[in-house]
């Protein structure tokens, strides 16, 4: 029986295999989808043709014949989420968390693939999840893309957690805690930060290029903005050490990342992990590949969210004589509270009657019951309230929308970004929103620095941090409008009261 192994990463435009026995390399291969412009060009292949080519000369340059395959996604596809919840047992976090984590996300967690792990502290009664999640479209083209190549996967999960599996095998990282993972291929980077071991923030980026090799300074520039960002938003995490992963020696870059994250940076390359050669994207199909035998703790599962509770439920047990049990005390304990209820309240009832007797009613309102009355003072004053808080609710809502007003002078909307919708609710002391918008600079990276410092502006702003404790940037992509590409984002907001 054939015991090999074929770990593959599908990044955003190459694809690396490798073929394992046990924890040993056999083989390796990487192409970029660019390997196959001549003959797409000539033969108007669609995208789906092309990379499902690309994913055949793969598996015949490793010599793989299995047809079970390992995979690892480009993080890009990918919703990570950090969410941090009070103590309590496994089975406690997988029913509440489908509840929780539907506020973090800007679209139905039916939606959604997903899957999570947890570490508890004790001491501070709190656990933190890390929670990872694709789209059910993205998860089914690429189910389709394998199952017309005869071809099963056994696994799928995001590239920079089969790439922290990887960098676990090596001693010198094995015991760290809390550290960044930079990753750079030819066309694309991910920067992701680990808390015990599980990923909970993550960017991409494209690589920049200048003559033909990659730009140092303005790779540093999203490094930085992210850096930034996490700081901000994750003030309890103290970071260990940036991992930077690459196929080639960058002297400046190092030594522009040591400067600018003021933090131990280490760089390794893929002879680490795989003796002599290789890429980063085999680094990621290896992690894929080795996750059985890895002792890196997340393994996800990705699951419908149907999925997952039909799971919980079955993991519950059903004890019925413990049941009958508690019924059984339960009818006793409610027996002997309504005799002693019931004494207690023939009593007061008694005392009322005289009191009431002894009231001297109105003659505008003797024609109606206590209960009428009190019904409609009742009324009247939640209307009032209801009223002065709505009113106030709609002021704050004014104040913020002229902020976002591009013509005033005051705006804090920067120029180049442009609303689609914006939708603001409120529900007794609670409010949320949601904003989608669209970023045009003729440059993805300015698309994203100008996204990054929207949000920063929102979250400093007084009038919105009046109203919005929260703002959260929930997604960023990039799509084609007209001739143009041009960055998309959605932005969540919330009143923590």
């Amino acid at each position: 029986m054939n015991k090999n192994k074929v770990g593959l990463y599908v990044g955003v435009n190459s694809l690396g295999g490798v073929l394992i026995d046990r924890k040993k390399v056999i083989s390796m291969a990487k192409f970029d989808l660019d390997s196959l412009e001549d003959e797409s060009r000539a033969e108007n292949l669609s995208e789906d043709i092309k990379w499902e080519a690309l994913i055949n000369k793969t598996l015949r340059e490793i010599s793989a014949d299995s047809k079970n395959v390992y995979l690892s996604l480009a993080d890009r596809d990918f919703i990570f989420r950090f969410l941090e919840m009070p103590l309590m047992k496994r089975k406690e976090v997988e029913s509440s968390l489908t509840y929780e984590i539907e506020k973090y996300i800007p679209f139905k967690l039916n939606e959604l693939r997903w899957d999570y792990n947890y570490i508890s502290f004790s001491k501070e009664k709190k656990i933190n999840i890390s929670f990872v999640g694709i789209k059910e479209d993205i998860y089914q083209n690429i189910q389709d893309l394998f199952t017309r190549l005869g071809l099963t996967t056994l696994t799928c999960e995001p590239s920079s957690v089969s790439l922290a599996r990887c960098l676990k095998t090596i001693k010198k990282f094995s015991k760290l805690k809390n550290y960044a993972i930079l990753d750079l291929t030819k066309t694309e980077g991910y920067l992701t930060f680990f808390y015990y071991d599980l990923p909970v923030f993550n960017r991409y980026f494209i690589i920049p290029r200048k003559e033909d090799a990659l730009d140092a300074e303005e790779l540093v520039k999203p490094v930085h903005l992210s850096f930034e960002y996490f700081k901000r938003e994750f003030k309890f995490y103290q970071l260990d050490k940036l991992i930077v992963v690459t196929d080639s020696a960058n002297e400046e870059l190092i030594g522009l990342l040591k400067e600018d994250v003021q933090t131990d940076v280490d760089v390794c390359y893929p002879g680490e992990f795989m003796g002599t050669g290789g890429c980063v994207e085999n680094i990621k199909a290896l992690g894929a590949g080795d996750m059985e035998q890895s002792v890196y703790k997340f393994r996800p599962n990705l699951r419908k969210t149907t999925e997952q509770l039909d799971r919980v439920k079955k993991e519950i047990p059903f004890n019925k004589v413990l049941i009958a049990v508690l019924l059984g005390v339960g009818f006793l304990v409610y027996g002997a509270l309504y005799v002693t209820t019931a004494v207690k309240v023939t009593a007061e009832k008694s005392l009322a009657y005289v009191q009431e007797q002894a009231i001297i009613v109105p003659s505008e309102i003797k024609g109606f019951s206590w209960e009428e009355i009190g019904a409609d003072v009742s009324k009247n004053i939640n209307q009032t309230k209801f009223y002065e808080k709505a009113k106030g609710k709609r002021k704050q809502f004014n104040l913020m929308l002229q902020k976002l007003i591009k013509t005033r002078v005051e705006s804090i909307l920067p120029s180049g970004v442009w609303f689609e919708s914006i939708n603001l609710r409120s529900n007794n002391d609670k409010r949320s929103g949601s904003m989608k918008g669209l970023a045009f600079m003729n440059d993805e990276f300015k698309e994203r620095e100008i996204i990054d410092q929207f949000v920063y502006a929102l979250k400093q702003d007084p009038v919105i941090k009046d109203i919005f404790s929260k703002v959260e940037l929930s997604f960023t992509g990039r799509k084609k409008e007209k001739e143009f590409m041009i960055t998309t984002f959605s932005l969540e907001l919330f009143s923590i009261e």
